[in-house]
């Protein structure tokens, strides 16, 4: 990948965001990292959104999220190719360093256990990894 590689604030969730009038506000760096996958961001918040409201994440839904990054990443970085195999392989970056970042207390991948109330439940960054074919885009 000779993409971009950004700024990632690292949880970036409806908690960590505040809106007054039109401008908007990003906190907690904590999580901050530089030279990011640029679709980590957007990832995080879409799928942190469907488990806030307690819905499977799976891969029909994964499928409809890499859609908006996909849209996210041609207006916000319009100079790269964004095919369809791009924006697979960095969302299975994305799912293999949500499941790595939530399993480091644990000192093991425990896909049973859940996470911080505001995440995914980390078997389900697992099964989407394990069934990867069926959300990851071919070689068209």
């Amino acid at each position: 990948w000779t993409g971009p590689y950004v700024l990632s604030q690292g949880d970036f969730a409806p908690w960590n965001i505040r809106a007054l009038g039109s401008q908007l506000f990003v906190y907690e760096w904590g999580r901050a990292r530089g030279e990011a996958n640029p679709l980590d961001d957007v990832l995080h918040y879409l799928i942190v959104q469907r488990a806030l409201h307690g819905r499977s994440v799976n891969a029909r839904f994964l499928v409809s999220a890499m859609k908006r990054a996909r849209e996210f990443a041609l207006t916000a970085y319009p100079d790269w190719t964004w095919r369809a195999q791009v924006i697979g392989a960095l969302t299975l970056v994305y799912l293999l360093g949500a499941l790595l970042h939530h399993s480091l207390s644990a000192r093991r991948v425990d896909h049973g256990d859940p996470v911080d109330l505001g995440n995914p439940l980390v078997r389900s960054y697992w099964n989407l990894i394990q069934t990867r074919s069926a959300w990851m885009p071919g070689n068209d």
